[in-house]
């Protein structure tokens, strides 16, 4: 009685891992990728709020021309995150 119950368990574990197509992820991943890019690019913040979540922890450096050096990491949070996507390409001379 084991053995049928352990190979029906086994089969439906089988076929529950070939049923998932992960082109769906990997587009809603591509799609955030580029929302994230856009949003700086295009200046919205409508992309940004799409696609990041609030719990954002972005890090950075920034390019110090006057001791030609980087600075130390940086933390954006996500509301600043957003002040930056406004400002960053709001003329549109940066793309």
């Amino acid at each position: 009685m084991k053995s049928p119950i352990l190979l029906l368990i086994c089969i439906v574990a089988w076929s529950s891992l070939q049923a998932q197509d992960p082109t769906k992820e990997v587009q809603a991943v591509e799609e955030a990728c580029f929302d994230y890019i856009h949003a700086f690019y295009k200046a919205d913040t409508t992309l940004a709020y799409r696609s990041i979540h609030k719990s954002l922890r972005k890090t950075g450096f920034r390019w110090i021309k006057q001791k030609e050096m980087y600075s130390e990491q940086k933390e954006l949070p996500f509301n600043d995150f957003i002040s930056l996507v406004k400002r960053w390409n709001a003329d549109g001379s940066r793309a």
